[in-house]
């Protein structure tokens, strides 16, 4: 009979404890989970610049590129009506 009422309270008290543990879980979870929804909004907002960043700099320098070629052309155009007008001259 005591080894019956032993185990009776030995199982009450684990389906206590395993509802205490499932209990206070959801809290815990609730605020890991808002951490991790910071930290993933921070890592993507800053993903974000860093991108727009690169975006930027890889934009500047094809602007770059493109003015120095076209300076070249005018420059090569500039050279070529010169030298048509020295020889009508």
């Amino acid at each position: 009979m005591l080894s019956y009422l032993s185990l009776i309270f030995g199982a009450i008290s684990i389906v206590l404890l395993l509802l205490l543990v499932f209990r206070s879980r959801p809290s815990q979870t609730s605020e890991n989970s808002e951490i991790l929804r910071q930290q993933t909004e921070a890592a993507i907002r800053n993903a974000a610049e860093r991108t727009e960043r690169q975006m930027r700099e890889q934009i500047q320098l094809s602007a770059q590129g493109t003015r120095q070629e076209l300076a070249g052309a005018l420059s090569r155009f500039q050279q070529g009506l010169t030298q048509q007008m020295t020889q009508i001259s």
